[in-house]
């Protein structure tokens, strides 16, 4: 085993070595073996994350229906390892604690859009999720304040949310409900 002491992003990493890289306080995702830099989220980002996990917490907490991790590293299959601002796991498909990626696709996987996003970006990310196997994507819009929800069902085209519609959690997170709104109230 090769132990690696610098982040190469010239190189191409299989999913244990990207694991095993060295903390340089920056934030990685794996894609098809290359790594991509993340970006520091900002602060409507991380409030409208936080508002989304603390309804949705609450929730699957109280009905035992899986677990859901803020921002942790997917393994989607091969060389690639994602990292949704919220990943929710069902029960029956929680695999066991571990110090690396989660070793399954989430059920649900919620990215927050940023200004620094790129569009085509958000759509191969979409796209990564969808070959996983992922039923159900949310993409959360703070500017528009609008919600895409993408089924693995309908592919790439997404239903658009405005802040009077309600988000559910459809067959994946069953039961939960919340006003597109509520997800973009800052405090």
């Amino acid at each position: 085993m090769t132990v690696l002491t610098a982040i190469d992003l010239e190189r191409t990493y299989n999913v244990e070595e990207f694991m095993d890289l060295p903390d340089d306080g920056k934030l990685y995702e794996l894609v098809e073996g290359k790594l991509f830099e993340m970006s520091q989220p900002g602060d409507e980002h991380g409030r409208v994350s936080d508002n989304l996990y603390s309804y949705l917490s609450r929730f699957v907490r109280q009905n035992k229906l899986g677990r859901l991790n803020l921002p942790t590293g997917f393994r989607l299959g091969g060389r690639t390892v994602r990292a949704p601002d919220v990943g929710f796991v069902t029960a029956s498909r929680v695999p066991p604690v571990s110090r690396k990626a989660v070793a399954v696709p989430p059920d649900l996987a919620v990215e927050v859009i940023s200004p620094t996003d790129v569009w085509s970006e958000i759509v191969d990310k979409n796209s990564q999720y969808q070959q996983a196997g992922v039923p159900l994507v949310w993409l959360l819009d703070p500017y528009s304040q609008v919600v895409f929800v993408y089924r693995l069902s309908s592919g790439l085209v997404p239903q658009i949310l405005g802040p009077q519609a309600d988000l559910n959690g459809e067959n994946i997170v069953p039961g939960f409900k919340l006003k597109v709104s509520n997800l973009f109230e800052y405090e």
